[in-house]
């Protein structure tokens, strides 16, 4: 099995289960727990650029090597937890729309949003909520795994001096 892949198993599975951990336990709710799945991604993307580091690398990494690493743990592991998301809140978890829904409608009532456009916003809400969930797990689970991979890639970086003369 590729190792990127691996990786990218190891953060979904874990992902996964502090999701169901979370439900399970009625925190699903809770923003500040959620943000827990970071510490995988940090984690995750830590143990698979550094294991090409120490691997293939005898010891060197370059900075391109690391990241090409990191992104691909991330979109592999942010294709899988797309996929559980859309599962996860259109099979498992179906009152956190109505959560996120009553969330939305306070926020526009504040704005002063007219009833006319608060319908509006609602039913496309109501439509759209899995996509909206899809998309946000792909897209931030690629910002956010890039953004780290660029981090821990620049950390790990180690250059081999044999290599430069070469």
């Amino acid at each position: 099995m590729p190792k990127s892949l691996k990786y990218a198993l190891y953060m979904s599975v874990a992902s996964i289960a502090l999701s169901l951990i979370l439900f399970a336990l009625g925190l699903d709710k809770e923003q500040a727990l959620g943000m827990l799945g970071i510490v995988f991604t940090v984690l995750f993307l830590y143990l698979g650029i550094k294991d090409k580091k120490e691997t293939e690398g005898n010891g060197f990494l370059t900075f391109g090597e690391g990241f090409k690493r990191g992104a691909a743990i991330t979109v592999i592991a942010s294709i899988i937890n797309s996929v559980f998301t859309y599962i996860y809140l259109s099979m498992i978890n179906l009152e956190l729309k109505d959560f996120q829904m009553e969330k939305e409608y306070d926020k526009m009532i504040e704005r002063g949003m007219s009833e006319d456009q608060i319908d509006m916003s609602m039913n496309m809400m109501d439509k759209y909520f899995a996509f909206f969930g899809i998309g946000g797990a792909l897209v931030g689970g690629i910002i956010i795994g890039l953004v780290i991979s660029l981090i821990i890639s620049a950390i790990l970086k180690k250059e081999n001096p044999d290599a430069m003369s070469a």
